[in-house]
């Protein structure tokens, strides 16, 4: 395979699956008819969703952060708007963390979408479901592609525990095994945590790996969130589980009867690690979420809080308040809190006209701050109790274990890496780009110093740009997609963009 070659089938394959999966998660839906792009380095209202949901809602987009579609528990819009063909699910809507999208390992234009209900009994409409959406079917769009559709003989297929049974639980997640080639799909339910492989074979239902949870009730209302990779010997993610009474009138109980749980989760085995558990009780919370670095933990309900877990362990909580809700509290108070590709943070208020932000969360302390007017929404819409999980990419790295016994009395590993170079590490990820597309200068969003710029079509062929105050003149080139590499002393990163 010659040079150009090669480029072109790193340009393609490595570009959309490893290099800018975040264009996945571009456009948020959710609310009454509220939505966010994020493509550029400031985040701008969309206008035009036809979505009304109180709590769970999703959106998935292309590689490149075009809209693919989103959904409520109910119903699946496509990307102009209209209810997808056979888009129309049977479930129940009131419910915290009710689905999940992700797309299909074994095929690039299908993705599986879970919903869940919570109810007395299981019924049709009290259960979880999964379906597959193929975006090479469908009605034509406005762009000339199909718009998607339902596989109506995957539709609304019910998931089995491991005795077989249908089961309710209003919170799912999912999380990339280390193989690089299959999910996991956590489910807790009762004082258990199902975790179903997701793979080229399809989804190996009825078939769990089970994990005991050490929660004080039993009961199916919960909200779960995955933290982002970390890279400690035992364990990849930590799990966070916040379970409250096993009826809606639960909300209404004192404070010290909640508790959030944190575990430490192997993605290789898909089980609960015994090496880290923490108990952050009599903290109210609807919804968490984890920083970048999985070092901050942030609860919500009424009010926000953040849980130092680089100093925290068994009941032992470093924690703060980070926003003291002025409004008095009721049953129908519900904060989502989800963080975006670029690791910015963000919680929904009822009713808002803005979307809410979490300033500074990477270093817990008092810097931690929030901004709730920090992105009007248009005027068209609101939030309500949920924003969009995350379209979680497969993992391409591993399992890798560079470590070395820390703490023995709290058994928790670190990180041979120094403070240093976790810092650096972090500053390379943060690097972006702006405007996108671009018709003269190409900005470069960085704290970092900039040393030289490599930009390459998707032939392999080297352009000729200049480099000025983090600034990159493109005007010259031909209008196109490009790769840009960007140095610094720290290292390299690669992006991709678009001239006009």
């Amino acid at each position: 395979m010659n040079t150009k070659n090669i480029f072109l089938f790193l340009f393609l394959n490595l570009g959309t699956s490893l290099l800018f999966a975040q264009g996945e998660n571009d456009n948020w839906y959710f609310g009454n008819k509220a939505a966010v792009n994020f493509s550029n380095s400031t985040p701008a209202a969309i206008t035009n969703s036809a979505m009304e949901t109180m709590e769970a809602c999703g959106s998935v987009s292309d590689s490149n952060g075009n809209l693919l579609f989103y959904m409520s528990p109910e119903s699946i819009w496509n990307r102009d708007n209209q209810i997808m063909t056979n888009g129309n699910l049977v479930s129940y809507m009131d419910t915290a963390q009710q689905l999940a999208i992700v797309k299909n390992p074994a095929n690039d234009n299908q993705y599986y979408v879970f919903t869940t209900g919570v109810g007395g009994i299981v019924t049709s409409t009290y259960r979880i479901n999964y379906s597959i959406v193929d975006m090479s079917l469908g009605n034509i769009g406005t762009n000339g592609n199909p718009l998607g559709e339902v596989l109506y003989r995957f539709k609304q297929i019910p998931v089995l525990d491991d005795a077989g049974n249908l089961f309710t639980s209003e919170a799912i997640t999912i999380v990339p095994n280390t193989d690089g080639v299959s999910y996991w799909v956590l489910i807790p339910n009762d004082k258990r945590l199902f975790a179903y492989r997701l793979d080229a074979n399809g989804f190996d239902n009825g078939n769990p790996v089970i994990s005991n949870l050490n929660l004080p009730i039993s009961g199916n209302h919960y909200a779960i969130k995955a933290s982002p990779k970390v890279y400690y010997s035992n364990y990849t993610h930590y799990i966070c589980i916040s379970p409250w009474a096993d009826t809606y009138a639960g909300f209404t109980l004192p404070d010290n009867y909640f508790t959030n749980q944190v575990y430490s989760f192997n993605a290789a085995t898909g089980e609960i690690a015994p090496d880290f558990y923490l108990e952050a009780n009599a903290l109210r919370t609807y919804s968490a979420e984890f920083n970048r670095d999985a070092s901050v933990l942030f609860l919500g309900a009424h009010d926000l809080y953040a849980v130092d877990l680089n100093n925290s362990f068994g009941t032992s909580v470093n924690y703060m308040m980070v926003y003291d809700n002025p409004q008095p509290y009721s049953s129908g108070t519900g904060m989502a809190i989800q963080r975006n590709a670029k690791d910015d943070i963000y919680f929904s208020k009822n009713f808002q006209l803005y979307l809410a932000q979490i300033l500074k969360p990477d270093v817990f302390g008092p810097g931690i701050g929030y901004d709730l007017n920090a992105i009007y929404l248009g005027g068209t819409g609101n939030t309500e109790s949920g924003l969009p999980q995350l379209i979680p990419s497969l993992d391409l790295e591993g399992h890798r274990t560079m470590l070395k016994q820390s703490n023995p009395n709290q058994k928790r590993m670190v990180l041979m890496l120094d403070q240093e170079e976790r810092k650096q590490r972090l500053q390379m990820k943060n690097i972006d780009i702006y405007p996108n597309p671009v018709s003269d200068l190409l900005t470069i969003k960085t704290d970092l110093k900039v040393e030289n710029v490599n930009v390459n079509d998707i032939s392999g062929k080297n352009m000729n740009v200049t480099l000025r105050d983090n600034k990159v003149d493109v005007r010259n080139l031909p209008a196109g997609s490009y790769i840009i590499t960007i140095e610094t002393k720290e290292g390299r990163t690669t992006k991709k963009f678009i001239k006009k």
